[in-house]
């Protein structure tokens, strides 16, 4: 079986949060090596294969959608990027693996979730996990370690 955290496409992803589960993910959010966000959904389960359908998002469009202020199916059937990639995962060793990117436009509806359907509100956002010297490396300024040692105890 194929890992549904590594597409050639995306790279290999780390699961961030769960949404669903039914003996495994179902809708995730997940990033990969580089920081790039993505909405995971398995969108059909068949015998011959699972088809899986990975949005790209912005954080503030991920945030958006854990406060409960954008729909999951919005968020598939209209992208942020336009198009989502749509990945043929095979459940046996025989089949091959396929993906290709679409827009929303060339699937069918009842692939997406309903359009009432919402994620429960959470009220932390998420935070891009940064220290000073990746804030400092990004603005261009100097890196400079300081320690205070006192000879008095």
């Amino acid at each position: 079986m194929y890992n549904i955290l590594n597409n050639p496409q995306l790279g290999e992803l780390e699961i961030i949060e769960v949404y669903e589960y039914f003996n495994m993910p179902l809708l995730f959010s997940c990033k990969n090596l580089v920081d790039s966000f993505y909405i995971a959904l398995c969108a059909d389960d068949l015998p011959e294969h699972d088809m899986w359908l990975y949005t790209e998002v912005s954080l503030k469009r991920l945030n958006l959608l854990r406060s409960g202020l954008i729909s999951i199916h919005d968020v598939f059937a209209k992208p942020e990027m336009g198009r989502l990639l749509k990945a043929t995962i095979p459940n046996n060793s025989s089949a091959e693996f396929n993906s290709k990117y679409v827009a929303p436009e060339e699937l069918n509806e009842n692939v997406f979730p309903p359009v009432d359907k919402f994620l429960v509100p959470k009220n932390t956002p998420l935070m891009p996990q940064t220290n000073s010297v990746e804030i400092a490396k990004a603005q261009g300024r100097e890196i400079i370690s300081l320690n205070f040692n006192s000879n008095q105890e």
